[in-house]
């Protein structure tokens, strides 16, 4: 016990969470619930999109600034997911001469959305609608033509831009949502109106759109709920499974332990509720805070599993 005892002495030492940067964070954008769902046009006239947060503009695969807008928003009932997006376009005029000659190839104009419902950062679909509406579906890199009939998009084209409506239900997603829920999400644009190509992403992948580990996060309640019940109660279950661990091998009872990671994780409750993030660019320092308090207290649980092995086979 006392190499435990050291080590959350230097968790104390460590100081307050909530000095972690906000550079080392993912995005994270929370989907509000809404009681009339949109009907799915492409043309986003409903009040559901004007209520929802906007996304960030998306950047160039590396970070960079795209020098075309596009952004996009997202909103929940008790059956589906609805994604928004709208695709800033300078040169409409270009695009529309190019629509009135046929189709457009199903590689041009279109948009990506990843969903890793599972948060695995591994297994993940992906939904693509394009400028004229049309759409397909992957498991990962494969072409999954079966799940296609299985949700809905549409797309228009605007005076200056063209917009999407998608509805991905649930039970496609294989989980619904729930005040803890994590998932990973991703909003990817192709535009091929220039001569070179130009992949834009919410999330910058730094590489290929199929990156997982790269993903944005996708929450289903307010910024500051989800922020206590995802870190505060993982961080709570993790204080939970090492004392009953103490329990179970008859280690001494460590009250002083105990106290320092629960005023670490009351420290990290009092600047969620303190903060009250709103917004997107709020809760990411807080994402970064959460994840060292998650950090300090798997730390503590492996230094006393380490303890019990050392007095088991020492």
């Amino acid at each position: 016990m006392k190499r435990l005892l050291l080590l959350v002495a230097g968790l104390l030492i460590a100081g307050h969470v909530g000095n972690a940067s906000a550079s080392d964070s993912s995005l994270v954008y929370s989907a509000s619930k809404v009681a009339q769902p949109p009907t799915i046009d492409g043309k986003l006239d409903e009040e559901c999109w004007q209520s929802a947060e906007q996304t960030g503009p998306f950047v160039k695969i590396g970070g960079s600034n795209s020098p075309v807008e596009t952004r996009g928003r997202l909103c929940w009932d008790e059956g589906r997911l609805y994604i928004a997006l709208v695709c800033g376009e300078p040169r409409m005029d270009t695009l529309r001469e190019r629509l009135q000659r046929g189709p457009v190839a199903p590689t041009e104009e279109s948009i990506e959305i990843f969903i890793d419902s599972d948060y695995d950062q591994f297994t993940y679909l992906q939904f693509r609608v394009g400028v004229q509406g049309e759409r397909d579906t992957h498991r990962g890199n494969d072409m999954d033509d079966s799940l296609t009939a299985r949700w809905r998009g549409a797309a228009a084209v605007n005076a200056d831009n063209w917009t999407v409506e998608a509805a991905i239900p649930f039970a496609l997603l294989g989980r619904k949502p729930s005040p803890r829920a994590l998932w990973g999400l991703n909003l990817n644009r192709q535009r091929c109106l220039e001569p070179q190509v130009l992949w834009t992403c919410w999330s910058d992948t730094q590489g290929g759109f199929h990156s997982p580990s790269r993903f944005g996060h996708l929450v289903f309640t307010g910024y500051a709920d989800w922020l206590q019940n995802y870190y505060g109660g993982r961080a709570a279950d993790t204080l939970e499974e090492l004392m009953d661990l103490m329990a179970k091998h008859h280690l001494r009872y460590d009250s002083e332990t105990r106290a320092a990671l629960e005023r670490l994780l009351e420290d990290f409750k009092r600047d969620v509720t303190a903060q009250n993030p709103t917004t997107a660019s709020q809760c990411s320092p807080l994402c970064t805070s959460g994840e060292t308090l998650l950090k300090q207290f798997k730390d503590a649980l492996a230094g006393l599993r380490l303890e019990v092995i050392r007095n088991e086979f020492g």
